[in-house]
């Protein structure tokens, strides 16, 4: 039986695509653990050429698997009609997975019941020992055609996690070979992953604290026995039903006392985030237990941050970031970080592996100082010290650095005081991280942004950028991938202390004296267009855009906001029916949830005359008003009033967004104002900020990341 025939990937890109595989697979079990079921093609347009076909056969899997449990499997002949480009793949699974997890049901004296879990090297049911009569985990291969080195590192495993005993690790009860398959048989716990249960817990610190100090002293337990993990993660860590944690799958465990080792020199093993600068550096050999201290430490920032410090989209980012970029400090991230448990953090994840704890059990020993509020032994590095510590790992740059080191030791620190111009310190954020930051200020009344001015962040986000105050069009790029987003953001005036308003476009968090924090942007994948019509544009005026089909809906709604006080009324309303913001600043605010933004003022002008082109867009504007990005002007507030004397809901004081009628109310007040409308839509008004007003709007995204340039006036 042979493999998927994979295409080939180049050495330099294997980590940059695992890394994509991971996060779409992640996604895609995420949405069937959600109740969706979702398809496949939707996941495989987030990707294309060699990893696309890389990730096909994973998402077939995971697609089988969720479908085998809720009993919706479907047949090989419409995957086959389906996906025919991918028919050979196909034809292997109709044994592969048949054969080796789906039909199997009883391997040698185990009854298999269910699959509970996933690995990089194989499957976990859980399964019923019918010789002990005890309920256990049975591992078995992905492949069951293993090859000599394969089948060796399955047994290595069991040798060396079968000689720990110890409450937090899992205890490996045999490892036999069953039919020409290595079978691995431990306990079975009872419990979810760390990173699935910290996705419906609040950890506070004192329990973040206890769970890293209980893997702390397992973890010692296991580098007394010589036996290093080399591999842990959240989805490594068990949580059991009454709270305890086990460290399973000592996949890539290795006998420390022991110079052979499955990894080949010079090769990058382990899980990328949680990878020690020695691993990313292919240093085999020179591995040993701080590494997984150093495993820990991320997980610890982990839950301090809510993020993992290193992220890349390639390879050469990734393995630069471990070796070379000093983590955000957690309390960056968040503010009410303790100090001390900050400092024991940062200690266990130093990069050199001499300045972090020597053994685990020192670790655990910290950890539990903070516990019982008593003095840790660890100590924050002066900033001299970090200094010297760069100096010392990156010698090329020695004779400038220990020049900057003199001059910070003799306080000649007023060379680096900048003047102060009026500006910020703008810090961004994005989910996922990593992602390139454009800024362009922003237009208040049209809404569009001044593409002659660009202020672009150094390297990825998280970064800063220093801006005056203003109003911005923030666009934020993951590079390498389709996905990108545009968004409003505002800087202050210096001076200012809270915001005023609390929508993303107006909402800022002041950090410091000159520093604020702009809100997390939250980048959507592709399927966003799933329900939006591509609107060719015109030549040096208005670019190609994606439209939503139908306006932003109280279904809508729901999904980006399911549990907020207003979700009540939504519930209430007809789902299809459109959702009405109470104003302007909410209507971008909710767009930009929902991956997209408002229009502005000349895109709905071009949408409306593109109408009888596009026959998806014939809904548009039916149900009346619909907000756009720009603002009234005051001769267009003045021409409203017309609008009010036909209209009188729309009345208030507040006039502040622009918007366009019906076609009958459009020619009322053309014909009110003596103005010849070009198209039964084209006459605009301004519109009001009003609690009955009944002003919908839809999603737009351009069909390129970056906006086009203005042309100069001829």
């Amino acid at each position: 039986m042979t493999n998927p025939p994979y295409n080939p990937v180049d050495d330099d890109d294997l980590m940059a695509v695992a890394i994509t595989i991971d996060r779409i697979c992640d996604s895609f079990e995420s949405s069937w653990k959600q109740g969706r079921a979702p398809l496949i093609e939707s996941f495989l347009n987030e990707t294309a050429g060699k990893t696309q076909s890389i990730v096909f056969p994973e998402l077939i899997r995971l697609d089988i698997h969720y479908r085998s449990l809720n009993g919706t499997l479907i047949s090989l002949d419409e995957y086959q009609s389906r996906f025919p480009q991918y028919s050979e793949i196909l034809q292997d699974f109709s044994s592969q997975l048949a054969d080796s997890h789906q039909q199997i049901r009883r391997i040698g004296r185990y009854r298999l019941e269910k699959i509970v879990g996933r690995g990089a090297f194989g499957v976990v049911w859980k399964a019923w020992d019918e010789e002990l009569q005890r309920i256990v985990a049975v591992k078995i291969p992905r492949n069951q055609s293993l090859s000599e080195q394969e089948r060796n590192r399955f047994f290595r495993e069991a040798r060396s996690a079968a000689r720990l005993s110890h409450p937090g690790i899992v205890s490996i009860y045999d490892f036999e070979e069953i039919d020409g398959s290595p079978v691995l048989v431990t306990e079975y716990i009872q419990g979810s992953t760390l990173r699935d249960w910290t996705r419906h817990h609040e950890v506070d610190f004192i329990e973040a604290a206890t769970i890293c100090r209980d893997l702390a002293s397992a973890l010692h337990a296991a580098h007394q026995e010589s036996v290093i993990h080399r591999d842990l993660k959240p989805n490594n860590v068990l949580i059991t039903e009454d709270g305890q944690v086990r460290i399973t799958d000592f996949g890539l465990a290795k006998r420390s006392d022991v110079e052979s080792t499955i990894a080949v020199a010079g090769a990058i093993m382990g899980t990328f985030s949680y990878m020690s600068p020695e691993q990313a550096d292919g240093k085999a050999s020179s591995v040993d237990g701080r590494c997984d201290i150093y495993a820990l430490g991320i997980i610890l920032y982990e839950f301090l941050a809510n993020r993992v410090p290193f992220k890349g989209s390639t390879s050469q980012q990734m393995i630069s970031q471990i070796l070379h970029t000093e983590p955000v400090p957690p309390h960056k991230w968040n503010a009410s970080v303790p100090r001390d448990l900050e400092t024991i953090c940062l200690k266990a994840m130093s990069k050199v592996v001499s300045d972090r704890y020597n053994t685990a059990s020192e670790l655990a020993a910290d950890l539990q100082r903070f516990i019982e509020d008593k003095p840790i032994t660890a100590r924050r590095l002066a900033p001299q010290e970090k200094l010297w510590r760069w100096v010392k790992r990156n010698r090329l740059l020695s004779a400038a650095c220990t020049t900057i080191c003199l001059l910070l030791l003799s306080g000649m620190t007023a060379m680096m005081v900048m003047h102060d111009d009026g500006k910020w310190q703008v810090n961004v954020h994005t989910d996922p991280p990593d992602a390139r930051i454009l800024v362009y200020p922003r237009d208040p009344i049209s809404g569009e942004p001044d593409t002659s001015i660009k202020f672009e962040a150094d390297g990825t986000t998280p970064n800063t950028l220093r801006l005056a105050p203003g109003e911005y069009y923030v666009v934020a790029i993951l590079e390498g991938t389709p996905r990108f987003h545009h968004v409003f953001r505002k800087v202050p005036p210096r001076g200012t202390e809270t915001p005023i308003g609390s929508t993303k476009n107006r909402f800022w968090q002041k950090t410091g004296p000159d520093t604020i924090d702009w809100p997390e942007i939250i980048i959507p994948t592709q399927r966003v267009l799933d329900e939006m019509v591509l609107i060719k544009g015109i030549e040096n005026s208005v670019p190609d855009l994606f439209v939503s089909t139908k306006e932003f809906t109280n279904r809508d709604y729901l999904i980006i906001r399911p549990d907020t006080s207003s979700s009540k009324l939504a519930r209430q309303s007809p789902p299809d029916e459109p959702y009405y913001p109470k104003g302007q600043d909410l209507a971008i605010h909710f767009a930009e949830e929902a991956g997209g933004r408002l229009m502005t003022d000349k895109e709905f002008e071009h949408i409306v005359h593109s109408i009888p082109s596009y026959p998806d867009l014939q809904n548009f504007l039916q149900k009346g008003a619909e907000w756009t990005a720009s603002r009234a002007t005051p001769e267009q507030i003045k021409s409203s009033d017309v609008a009010l004397e036909l209209n009188p809901e729309f009345r208030t004081s507040n006039f502040i967004g622009l918007s366009v009628f019906r076609g009958d109310i459009s020619h009322q007040i053309g014909s009110k104002l003596n103005a010849k409308p070009t198209a039964s839509f084209s006459v605009k008004a301004a519109v009001c900020y009003g609690r009955s007003s009944e002003i919908g709007f839809r999603l737009v995204r351009l069909a390129g990341s970056i906006p086009p340039k203005k042309q100069p006036p001829k």
